[in-house]
């Protein structure tokens, strides 16, 4: 199995997947699966065929939105400490 997730992640995934585990195929040019555990997405991916599925965990929407407020959060912070440009 496949698990190099770094060079999906800027790879946009849609917004029906937040939340859920997806297995790309291992050309990493589509997605072939998803379910709501590792095991669940692994296995629907051997079952169609794909014997090197790469699998990702997709954030929860609110995740990426709560991530992004904090992010510019702290870069608000940083610039009055005047610790960024």
């Amino acid at each position: 199995m496949n698990n190099e997730n770094s060079r999906l992640s800027n790879i946009p995934v849609s917004s029906k997947y937040a939340g859920l585990w997806i297995a790309w195929n291992s050309a990493q040019s589509r997605i072939i699966a998803s379910g709501h555990n590792f095991k669940e997405t692994y296995q629907t991916a051997i079952a169609k065929g794909e014997d090197d599925p790469v699998l990702a965990k997709v954030p929860r929407s609110d995740v990426v939105a709560e991530t992004l407020y904090l992010y510019q959060l702290l870069r608000a912070v940083g610039k009055i400490l005047g610790l960024s440009n």
